[in-house]
């Protein structure tokens, strides 16, 4: 459960910084966001990608708390 998780305690086992952060809907900060990842000064972590056919099988997969990243549903136009 995640409610059972340190995180200020696992980082710096780790040797890492923990920042914790809310974020609402904005478009300005998704922009931001988006420009951050754009720079790589950001680098999302995607674990699978999945066509829009294939979402109860994402959904499936997300269930299973293996995943090591984001999970991507891809949407053709």
């Amino acid at each position: 459960s995640l409610l059972n998780i340190k995180p200020n305690q696992t980082a710096k086992r780790l040797g890492v910084r923990y920042v914790p952060f809310l974020m609402e809907a904005d478009g300005q900060q998704l922009a931001h966001i988006g420009s951050l990842a754009a720079q790589g000064i950001i680098k999302p972590i995607i674990d699978r990608t999945y066509p829009l056919e294939q979402t109860k099988d994402a959904l499936l997969y997300l269930q299973t708390s293996r995943a090591t990243g984001k999970i991507i549903i891809e949407i053709g136009l």
